[in-house]
């Protein structure tokens, strides 16, 4: 729902770090968008979910504005987002199709 906000934590270029999310959109089951509203960078982006063949493909698109140590290290830090997501869709769609005995 609009306006839900979640606390997290998670590991992030060998950093632990603690941010707090926004809904900003919320259209299901095709699409939510969200903003990071405390952490070390603002970050927002979407995720719209289409039916494909037998399965769903999930596609996000967002915004990091880096600031200190991290815009320092922009390229790097956007190709780790980057490849954290893609990590965390593969673990997710595992975990899904993974039959309960």
């Amino acid at each position: 729902m609009i306006g839900s906000t979640q606390h997290s934590i998670a590991r992030f270029m060998g950093r632990e770090i603690e941010s707090d999310t926004e809904v900003t959109f919320w259209n299901p089951p095709e699409r939510y968008g969200f903003k990071v509203i405390s952490g070390p960078f603002p970050l927002a982006g979407d995720m719209k979910f289409e039916s494909e063949g037998n399965g769903t493909k999930a596609t996000m698109g967002g915004q990091v504005d880096a600031a200190g140590f991290f815009k320092l290290a922009e390229n790097i830090v956007k190709k780790q987002i980057e490849s954290q997501f893609i990590t965390n869709l593969e673990t997710l769609k595992q975990l899904m199709e993974t039959e309960v005995e």
